[in-house]
């Protein structure tokens, strides 16, 4: 094994339509050569960052997930994480899956009479 990166996923849950959402994971090189990587994301609204780097022999990198969702929709994805053996050559490729549910905000009251007191309401 080249590299460990998640095997379960990363769920961002419920986002907010135009709000800036951020995840991280960590990808580490438990070999005792030096590795590359690059996360390769095509036609996904995730974005990795760094998206590509090179780890040390046991050495680990943190890697943040972006998500701004548009619209509100159910989001299932998928990121591959390529990693090369610099010494060896040897290659492996690793899925990591993301989802997310984009949503717009609402309000719900739960009383008849709710009291805001002195609002401004925008009319001079």
């Amino acid at each position: 094994m080249l590299a460990c990166v998640p095997s379960v996923g990363i769920d961002f849950g419920y986002c907010g339509v135009h709000t800036e959402h951020v995840r991280a994971f960590t990808i580490s090189n438990p070999t005792s050569s030096v590795v590359q990587y690059e996360a390769v994301t095509e036609n996904c609204p995730f974005e990795l960052s760094p998206a590509k780097g090179t780890l040390a022999q046991k050495q680990k990198q943190e890697i943040k997930i972006t998500f701004n969702p548009t619209q509100a929709q159910v989001i299932i994805a998928s990121a591959l994480i390529k990693v090369k053996d610099l010494s060896t050559g040897s290659e492996e490729t690793k899925v990591l899956k993301m989802s997310a549910i984009g949503k717009y905000p609402f309000i719900t009251i739960s009383h008849s009479n709710v009291d805001f007191e002195e609002l401004l309401i925008g009319k001079t």
